[in-house]
């Protein structure tokens, strides 16, 4: 049995093809069209293929999409809120008619792959769930504690799972607003980089004083008594980094840089 997972639905777009659970073949997107992470994540693209991928992977393995009995996709609409997100958006991200511009066209992923031939079943996949399955079943281990932390899934940005014996286990959940991903990518855009270069400014935090940023970070990110963690939201809200001034606690990481 053939089974395709896709990844669109924001960035980093590719395609995956397993046989009876075996990976055959895995490619990204931006190999093919060399824009760097496949496309940029708007609310109006979740429907964009990965068609170079997809193409690659059948070819390699020299079938075609009305072959392939399952298409997973990961993320789950059905999960996402009825309502806004949170006033934290700027633009339409995350408002009324960025969620509804979204739905409707995530739900034209099936139509877009029966125009492909594909007759099979459709799955839609939970973010982290798929992001949790990457890492444990491509692991060596039968049994691990798995942490997901991204800027969002549906409605989640940090989840906590357990693998035993290719079984997961879904255990809690840190909920959007309170993001880490979006912390990374908020700080990354401050300092000058690109929202994608949050990975360089981790990298490059090892290199830094803890002590001299740590008054600052402590008011943007607070423990919760559950262990938990907690946000100052004004440092996430998209609009504060792109089109007006950060909040004070945000600002004063940057200017104590500078001194």
């Amino acid at each position: 049995m053939y089974v395709m997972g896709i990844n669109s639905v924001f960035h980093e777009s590719a395609a995956c093809l397993l046989k009876d659970g075996v990976i055959l073949v895995a490619a990204e997107e931006e190999r093919f069209n060399r824009i760097k992470h496949g496309k940029k994540p708007k609310e109006d693209n979740p429907d964009e293929l990965p068609l170079n991928a997809i193409h690659y992977c059948l070819e390699s393995v020299g079938i075609t999409l009305s072959e392939v009995e399952y298409v997973g996709y990961s993320f789950d609409p059905k999960k996402m809120p009825q309502g806004p997100y949170h006033d934290l958006f700027g633009e339409e991200w995350g408002g009324s008619a960025g969620l509804e511009k979204f739905c409707r066209k995530i739900y034209q992923v099936a139509d877009r792959l029966r125009a492909m031939g594909f007759k099979g079943e459709l799955k839609w996949i939970d973010h982290h769930t798929a992001h949790a399955a990457s890492a444990f079943y491509a692991s060596p281990f039968r049994e691990a504690a798995i942490l997901v932390v991204d800027g969002i899934g549906e409605t989640n940005s940090t989840s906590f799972f357990s693998g035993k014996n290719n079984k997961l286990k879904f255990l809690q959940e840190v909920s959007y607003p309170a993001s880490l991903g979006f912390l990374w990518e908020s700080f990354s855009h401050l300092l000058g980089f690109s929202i994608y270069d949050a990975a360089k400014v981790m990298g490059l935090a090892a290199y830094g004083d803890p002590r001299r940023y740590s008054s600052y970070f402590d008011k943007i990110v607070k423990i919760a008594p559950n262990g938990k963690f907690e946000m100052d939201n004004e440092v996430l809200r998209f609009g504060s980094i792109i089109y007006d001034p950060p909040s004070a606690n945000c600002q004063g990481l940057v200017s104590s840089n500078t001194k």
